[in-house]
């Protein structure tokens, strides 16, 4: 077994991967830009991928480079999007990934069938940790990896933990499906179903935060660190969540959520839709 903080020594920085894209794509999103206006800016969509003659079947996640492109991935490649366009990104992968996400320290993690994999040096998957089961969900907590089964049908739904130092264990088990998980302050954030919960792992209180329509479900989570405003969102519509209460933000749509520079981006996978909302923080 790999050790989490030894993956450093052995993976291409995702940079190198993508200077040959500075070029041609300004960097997406202004720091500067701080408009009272609410916009909505579609980045993706089908008919910009036809007209570029691509077709990809997305999986669900999202990240932001440190050059401030989004990534993206098919089940065997990763994509990078600027304001130029999609573009691919190193080489076909060895096998089939169904997650990925950056750890605190920006190296990219990814499940492959019941592993935790990286990049390697030659843009191979090099396995990092067994997973108990395949299909799993990976987050970025603030000094740690969170994952968990998205499988149904399910006696109980762990979530799990993967430390700095390799330790990879449970926290708790859930009754129902865990959808997406977070972290703030040391708190995890979690949903299961139409509920968002908020445990301490010290104290070990577990405290629903707040809830949507039964029949509809939580199916992802985003912070913003520096107001403390939690996002979420359901397949259709998106909520926030502040010291007054809960928020619609818009019923339009939803998907994977993830803050990111005064904005937030929503992605649809299966509607190859990625949108960028502006201006709603006041």
């Amino acid at each position: 077994m790999v050790r989490f903080d030894q993956i450093k020594s052995n993976l291409i920085p995702l940079s190198i991967l993508i200077i040959f894209l500075l070029v041609s794509f300004p960097i997406f999103g202004n720091p500067a830009d701080k408009s009272d206006s609410l916009r909505f800016e579609v980045l993706l969509n089908q008919k910009m991928l036809a007209e570029d003659s691509i077709s990809i079947d997305f999986i669900t996640s999202v990240e932001v480079t440190s050059s401030q492109l989004i990534l993206l991935s098919s089940a065997n490649r990763y994509y990078l999007l600027g304001w130029g366009g999609i573009k691919t990104s190193g080489q076909v992968l060895s096998d089939s990934i169904s997650a990925f996400a950056y750890t605190p320290d920006g190296y990219l993690l990814m499940v492959s069938r019941n592993s935790l994999c990286f990049l390697d040096s030659t843009g191979k998957l090099d396995k990092l940790h067994d997973l108990p089961n395949g299909n799993m969900a990976i987050s970025s907590g603030e000094n740690v990896m969170y994952l968990y089964d998205r499988e149904k049908n399910k006696e109980k739904y762990p979530l799990y933990v993967l430390t700095k130092g390799g330790l990879f264990t449970g926290i708790f088990d859930m009754p129902d499906p865990i959808s997406a998980v977070a972290e703030i302050h040391k708190t995890i954030l979690f949903s299961s179903l139409n509920t968002l919960f908020a445990f301490d792992p010290k104290t070990r209180k577990l405290e629903a935060m707040a809830a949507i329509e039964n029949q509809k479900e939580i199916i992802s989570i985003a912070i913003n660190p520096k107001s403390n405003t939690i996002y979420f969102a359901s397949k259709d519509a998106i909520y926030a969540l502040k010291e007054h209460g809960i928020t619609l933000i818009t019923d339009k749509f939803g998907g994977t959520l993830k803050y990111f520079n005064h904005s937030l981006m929503v992605f649809d996978a299966d509607k190859k839709l990625l949108i960028r909302i502006v201006g709603f923080e006041k």
